[in-house]
């Protein structure tokens, strides 16, 4: 199984589980090319709604964790470094009460040009 369906089978374990933290959720170059199993992640999803912190994850991984987890609910997220920033932000527009983002992050450019930030 690849890295990052590991971790989201891992994820789909806990059926309650509302927070969640991913640093370095990245594909490993050693695992290129291997096969992902979607039919070995959990049949139920975990609600996750309360708080995200994020650091360095791969696009990949989130599309994987939007298509399988589709109640995805954040109220809270703290994301530096995150590919398919957007995507996720989008997943999780109606319940998102706080954002933050570190401005030197160049996936956060793509949010705000020119570094202006409203909330």
């Amino acid at each position: 199984m690849g890295c990052r369906w590991q971790i989201l089978y891992f994820i789909g374990l806990f059926q309650h589980l509302e927070d969640l933290k991913l640093f370095f959720a990245r594909r490993s170059r050693s695992l290129e090319g291997q096969v992902d199993d979607p039919t070995l992640i959990p049949p139920f999803a975990p609600p996750l709604q309360g708080r995200l912190e994020m650091l360095f994850v791969e696009r990949a991984v989130l599309e994987d964790m939007i298509n399988l987890f589709r109640g995805i609910r954040f109220h809270y997220m703290d994301l530096f470094h995150v590919d398919g920033m957007p995507l996720l932000l989008e997943a999780c527009a109606r319940t998102l009460e706080t954002l933050r983002l570190d401005i030197t992050d160049p996936h956060g450019v793509q949010l705000c040009p020119k570094g202006v930030w409203k909330f």
